[in-house]
């Protein structure tokens, strides 16, 4: 194909192309039916007071500390090696 023969294709792809993201909306119609993510809800009282956030903290690092003294409790177990499986022999 010669040069001219490439160059209407691709100029006729680069002007459809064009197009694609000259899409007209209506003014004042939402972007989207989503919230924004940056923008989030105002809430009239906090989630947590400051007095319920320094109990759950204090009752997750108490979870926690338990958790990890039954881990080093246990003494470690040996996984017991399995010996391979013979594959069937096809006749």
């Amino acid at each position: 194909m010669s040069r001219n023969g490439k160059a209407a294709p691709l100029a006729a792809l680069m002007l459809s192309l064009s197009f694609c993201g000259s899409v007209a909306q209506p003014v004042g119609a939402p972007t989207s039916v989503y919230a924004q993510v940056e923008t989030p809800a105002g809430r009239e009282t906090p989630a947590l007071s400051a007095d319920e956030r320094k109990k759950l903290r204090e009752e997750l690092t108490k979870a926690r500390d338990r958790q990890n003294d039954r881990v080093k409790a246990k003494e470690p177990t040996q996984v017991p090696k399995s010996k391979p499986v013979p594959r069937s022999k096809k006749p």
